[in-house]
């Protein structure tokens, strides 16, 4: 349902948005994850965009005939919500009824069915069209998609993303790179280098940031250095001094601007913002890890969670200290992205929410909604002061 007490929450139209992915090819043993497969050949890991022959038909042996029927029980490749099995919303009571409520039309694992990922899910946000598990705004083909981020660009506008965890990971990725696979770090990289969007803000951490070429590209001294200011975090800069750079840049002028924390840049190696809690002191949490169980071919049985009795923190006193709070980072995009006179677009995303949530870590989920609630409070105000919802609009 909606809920309440999140600055959202109380905007006119509030509604949660979801969407499903396909089948192709073959389902994955046990159904529970749709397949990473494409209507090209093998899985989307074994190759780089487009290289591989379509896929075939087992029963026909010519290319795979796609089928955007609405139900996968219909012969379709689509699984889109089947509200006579699923109920009409996720949360219907009859999944938590011993027997369904005695519907033999409703079944109670229908939801735990080829489960989309943040991927697909983040790549038919960008551009309206669905792909496979771990496609990345490109087709089913593996051939690219504008995103709604290239969109705004060509119409003049400036436009980019900023996420509480790295500017290349899944969702952040999807607005702004092109790749059939979310791991190919080296594809992310190129692609990013070509969709050369005016802000990226997030961590920057392994193969989910910009390449180091292209950071040197972006320096003072480099080939981008004219166009990129690159803003690192650095123990010789404070939170507050950290978006300083950006008071003399502006997006009419074809800057552009990458800011990167965490990951490499610190002593803790953490991929995401710091976690607050849900009492905001950056402090004192429980610290838990788990162990995978798995069967002799590697599929999970089991987790089992691990909490330690010591307190610990997630970033050192020093370390944030450094970094800027989600709603600061969500106020230099704003500030500096809105100086554009053709408007803008930008992608906020509390990505760590669902790194809290695959954690089973409560604290840390309830920091990560404050931090959302207090970053779109930010775009809210700014909407206030600069038209209204007449000429801006916040999904």
């Amino acid at each position: 349902g909606k809920g309440s007490g999140l600055s959202f929450q109380e905007l006119d139209g509030y509604g949660l948005v979801t969407t499903s992915t396909v089948v192709l090819q073959s389902p994955n043993d046990g159904a529970h994850y749709a397949p990473a497969k494409s209507l090209l050949a093998g899985k989307v890991s074994d190759h780089d965009n487009g290289m591989a022959a379509l896929a075939e038909d087992d029963c026909t042996e010519s290319a795979i005939d796609f089928s955007p029927l609405d139900y996968e029980k219909e012969g379709g490749n689509m699984v889109l919500w089947d509200d006579e099995v699923g109920g009409k919303y996720p949360w219907d009571e009859r999944y938590y009824s011993e027997n369904g409520q005695g519907d033999r039309d409703f079944d109670k694992e229908f939801i735990m069915r080829h489960a989309t990922d943040s991927a697909s899910t983040a790549g038919a946000l960008a551009t309206g069209h669905k792909a496979a598990v771990n496609m990345m705004s490109v087709n089913l083909y593996e051939e690219d998609l504008s995103t709604i981020v290239e969109d705004a660009m060509k119409c003049g506008k400036a436009a980019g993303v900023i996420s509480s965890v790295p500017v290349l990971h899944a969702t952040p990725g999807s607005f702004v790179v092109h790749s059939n696979y979310r791991k190919n770090g080296p594809q992310m990289q190129r692609s990013l280098e070509d969709v050369n969007p005016t802000y990226i803000a997030g961590g920057c951490a392994g193969r989910y940031q910009p390449s180091e070429e292209h950071k040197d590209k972006m320096r003072e001294d480099g080939t981008l250095g004219r166009s990129w200011t690159i803003i690192e975090q650095s123990p010789d800069v404070l939170a507050a001094d950290f978006y300083s750079a950006l008071e003399d840049l502006d997006p009419n002028d074809d800057q552009h601007v990458l800011a990167c924390f965490g990951g490499d840049y610190t002593a803790s190696e953490q991929y995401n913002a710091p976690y607050r809690g849900l009492d905001s002191t950056y402090s004192d949490r429980y610290c838990s890890s788990g162990s995978v169980e798995t069967d002799a071919d590697g599929n999970i049985l089991s987790v089992t969670p691990t909490t330690e009795d010591d307190l610990c923190d997630h970033y050192s006193a020093e370390e944030v200290a450094q970094i800027p709070t989600m709603a600061e980072h969500v106020k230099a995009a704003v500030d500096f992205l809105g100086k554009d006179d053709d408007g803008f677009f930008l992608m906020y995303e509390q990505g760590d929410i669902d790194w809290a949530a695959h954690a089973d870590h409560m604290d840390d989920m309830l920091g990560t909604m404050l931090d959302v609630s207090d970053g779109v409070q930010y775009m809210m105000d700014w909407i206030d002061d600069n038209g209204g919802y007449d000429k801006n609009a916040l999904y």
